[in-house]
Formats: structure tokens, C-alpha cells, sequence
């Protein structure tokens, strides 16, 4: 995600340098990978996880800087919807029609008239040629900046060349082609959704558009999509055909429901400003269709027991602290108790699932480096423990998972051991193999000891010196031991 140092300040006001900013967001968990100098503006390059969606946009990141640097975030201004003018609405000339409610939920359409192709505003083009998208011209660059700015991807079509003025959203037909902005012909299956017009598909839904329905120098009426479309079927769709664009990246890494409409509105105020012809002949609002056919549920409530954190992290900041943090995540805390609190996440953060999640931003944004370090408790375990206890179906599962708790990286090596290595253990009784194809590899291993040795040793050649590891596999020897 690349996002400009200027433009992060519309919403948040940062009183510290580009390279000071962005070693605070690395050190809060969203690495910065680089910080470039671009005319009289700083361009950081971001490292997104692909559990944090909502950090691929300059709202989302700007929120992250008030977090680390402790300051209030100013929300976009998103306008309320203009009234329309009856004379301009037309019943049952336009219709949106959504065949799988599960691959698209949601489907805002708006019809705008009188709408002037031409050059995009100043601060719109530079801001997006500075981030590295080509400037084409006001209608497609507004979309894309709203793109960037609050992260729903948008999509306008040259109104007049939709057949029969109806939107269906469905699933190609075996074989369909679309030729798309690109100029590349793409073959369909019935995997992947398209957006179509009652003869044709015009769109290739929440990855690219198609050329038979591209806003041109000629376009005079448009029609603005903004969608909700399922994640798995834009990331399928986007794999097979090799496609990928910065809409399918933001669908398929899910995108927030209630922005669907917030970044509508927000394009439709920019078409009005930079779009109309003239002043006495405004952009019109022609039709507005905001189809649901299934709301995402919001998630569920979650309680934080303050001796659960302080269980995680061997501390426990005040309560104080923690219901502030809470609260600038953008969560409601619907009740607090003595002994923690019931937290609803916002829409926008929907991998804050369970407490460990809260738990994980407190330690983030409390700061790694203040969490004091404390040895690992030392445990003994016997194989009969576990297998009473578990049985032996889950023996290794369990041994796994608790090596695993400790902090241990797990090692899975090769059962054949050189001749050499073997001598160096001064192991007896190893079982060697008649037709080796390597000295490397001409001994079944007695032990893991020597494997776990080799890969210690690997590291610390490598200047990795806090190895951790463990392994679990079969040993081979002449004796009835199971291990």
C-alpha cells in the first residue's frame, strides 16, 4: 500500500517526520517498507497483512498514525444525498437485478446525467500519479481516488451503452468472452461473476471493466457501481485469469459492508464538483438503487477479562488505558465491569473476533519493547500423561501444540543420517542401508538429536542466534524402544 505523507494529514494532523512516523508504525505492526522522497511530498510503501483489510486505504492508515502518535482522527466528510428532482427520476427505465445474493450482497447503482469528460483536477491527478496510477480522466480518476482514500473499490460505465438499462449481476456462461480494459479477450466459466447488461457482460465484477461499456471522451451519462462482492469467488476468478488489479486486492481481502455506501456518496459529491458542465447545467441524479439481499452480520460481542491480558502478557496497563485504546480501535464498549469489559468491534475491523485479538492491539500499541521478557516455565510431561489424558490418536497433536505454546519452531528433517554423523553421536545398533544412493543419506537415524544439531548449527552460521526448536518423527534401531 502506498500512500502519500500529505495526504495522510487531511485526517490526522502528524507533528513528526516521514522516517519518524514510519519506524512508529513499524514497531506498531504495520511495516513500512520504505520511504521515498517524491517532488515536495514523502511516499511510504506499507506492508499489509492480509488480516487488516482496512489499512488499504489512506483513511485506514491515517487512523493506525493516530493511534501510534496519540492524536484524533478527523473522519471523512462523506455528504448526505442531495435531493432529486422529480422531474429527473424515471420509473422502470432502470432496473438492478442481483442472481446470487451470497457473491453479491450488495449493489449500489446511481445514474448521472449531463456528466463532462475531461481532465481531472490538479490535486486529484498529482496525488495519484505520485502513489503510481496513471491519470485518464475525471470520472475514472475519482473513482480510483476514493479507491485509495477510503478503500472500496468503484466502477463507472458509459450509461447510454447499457442494453435494455438493466444490471444483472450473475455468473458467466460457459465460454462468454469479454474483451476488458486491457484489450485482452477473457474466456469465462460459470465460476466467475460478471456484471452484465440484458444482452452481454460489461464487467468482470470487482476486478476490471469492460471495454463495451468504458467511460470515453463522448460519454455524457454514467452509471456508478459500488458493491459488496464475496471475497472467495473475486480471489477465484482473479487467479485463473491472472488478473490482478487494485479492486480484486481489496475484495478479495474483504471490504468493509457500510463503506459500500459511505464511498458512493462520497463519489457522487466529487462528480457533481469536477464533472459538470458548467454552473448552470449540474450533474442530475437520475436514478439511486441500493439493492441488499443479505446483510453481513456485524460481529459478535466479545469479552476482555483484564487477568486475561495480564495472563498473556505478564503485565497489565491500567484499565484506564486499555478502555482508551479500545475505543480509539473504534469499538464500542457496550459495558465495563470491575473485571473487564463487552467490546463490538466496527465494521471495518472484522479480525477483532476473539479476546486474544484485543489483546494482541493492546500489545501492539502499548509497545513491544515495554513488555518486560521472562523465561519460559519449565514443564515435564511423560508419554503415559499424555496418552492417558488424550489418547493416542492425539498424542503427537498435543505434543505439537504444547511444544508449540513454548515458543518452539517445528523441524521436519530427513529419517537418513551419513555414516559420518552417526560415528559423531557414537550411536550402536543403527540400521544401515544396503543400497544407498548417498553417503549423505546411507544410515536410518536412531535419533533426532543429530538432525535438530544440523539445523542449530545452520542457523547459528547465519548469525540466527535464539533458536528454538523441536521435532517429532520416527527413529529406527535394533532394539524393541517405540522411541
Amino acid at each position: 500500500m502506498k500512500v502519500l505523507y500529505s495526504w495522510l494529514n487531511d485526517f490526522v494532523t502528524i507533528d513528526v517526520s516521514p522516517q519518524e512516523l514510519a519506524d512508529r508504525l513499524t514497531m506498531a505492526g504495520l511495516e513500512v517498507t520504505q520511504v521515498e522522497k517524491v517532488g515536495d511530498d514523502w511516499l511510504l510503501e506499507i506492508e499489509v497483512t492480509p488480516n487488516r483489510p482496512d489499512c488499504l486505504s489512506v483513511v485506514g492508515i491515517a487512523r493506525e498514525c493516530g493511534l501510534v502518535l496519540g492524536k484524533r482522527i478527523k473522519p471523512p466528510k462523506i455528504p448526505f444525498l442531495p435531493r432529486i428532482s422529480r422531474a429527473h427520476i424515471r420509473e422502470n427505465e432502470f432496473e438492478v437485478i442481483i442472481e446470487n445474493s451470497e457473491a453479491c450482497p450488495r449493489y449500489i447503482a446511481r445514474v448521472l446525467l449531463n456528466v463532462e469528460i475531461k481532465p481531472s483536477p490538479d490535486f486529484i491527478r498529482k496525488r495519484l500519479e505520485k502513489v503510481g496510477l496513471r491519470s485518464i480522466n475525471n470520472v475514472v480518476d475519482i473513482t480510483n481516488y476514493v479507491l485509495l482514500e477510503l478503500g472500496q473499490p468503484m466502477h463507472a460505465f458509459d450509461y447510454d451503452k447499457v442494453q435494455g438499462k438493466k444490471i444483472i449481476v450473475r455468473f458467466a456462461h460457459q465460454g462468454e468472452k469479454i474483451i476488458t480494459l486491457d484489450d485482452e479477450e477473457r474466456v469465462l466459466t460459470p465460476e466467475d461473476l460478471v456484471i452484465a447488461d440484458c444482452n452481454r457482460a460489461v464487467a468482470l465484477a470487482g476486478i476490471m471493466g469492460g471495454k463495451n461499456s468504458e467511460v470515453s471522451s463522448d460519454t455524457k451519462n454514467i452509471l456508478l457501481e459500488s458493491a459488496y462482492f464475496d471475497p472467495v469467488t473475486i480471489r477465484r476468478t482473479s487467479q485463473r485469469l491472472g488478473l490482478t488489479t487494485e479492486s480484486s486486492y481489496r475484495f478479495e481481502r474483504g471490504v468493509d459492508f457500510v463503506n459500500v455506501e459511505q464511498a458512493s456518496l462520497y463519489a457522487l459529491d466529487l462528480i457533481r464538483k469536477y464533472c459538470s458542465p458548467s454552473k448552470r447545467l449540474q450533474v442530475h441524479i437520475d436514478k439511486n438503487i441500493d439493492l441488499i439481499k443479505k446483510h453481513i452480520p456485524a460481529s459478535s460481542k466479545v469479552i476482555l477479562k483484564f487477568s486475561d491480558v495480564e495472563k498473556a502478557l505478564g503485565i497489565l496497563p491500567s484499565a484506564f488505558w486499555i478502555r482508551k485504546i479500545i475505543q480509539q480501535l473504534g469499538c464500542e464498549i457496550v459495558s465495563i465491569t470491575k473485571d473487564g469489559l463487552k467490546i463490538q468491534s466496527p465494521s471495518f475491523r472484522r479480525d477483532l473476533k476473539q479476546p486474544i485479538d484485543y489483546i494482541e492491539e493492546i500489545a501492539r500499541l502499548y509497545g513491544y519493547d515495554k513488555i518486560p521478557e521472562k523465561d519460559l516455565p519449565e514443564i515435564e510431561v511423560s508419554q503415559e500423561d499424555l496418552v492417558a489424558e488424550f489418547g493416542d490418536s492425539q498424542f503427537e497433536t498435543q505434543i505439537r501444540n504444547i511444544c508449540q505454546r513454548q515458543g518452539l519452531s517445528e523441524v521436519i528433517s530427513s529419517a537418513l543420517l551419513s555414516q559420518q554423523e552417526v560415528e559423531k553421536f557414537q550411536f550402536e545398533h543403527v540400521l544401515p542401508l544396503n543400497n544407498y544412493l548417498s553417503k549423505n543419506f546411507a544410515v536410518l537415524r536412531p535419533s533426532l538429536i543429530p538432525s535438530l544439531v544440523k539445523v542449530a548449527n545452520y542457523n547459528f552460521n547465519h548469525f540466527v542466534n535464539d533458536v528454538a526448536i523441536f521435532e517429532l518423527g520416527k527413529v529406527y534401531g535394533l532394539n524393541e524402544k517405540p522411541w
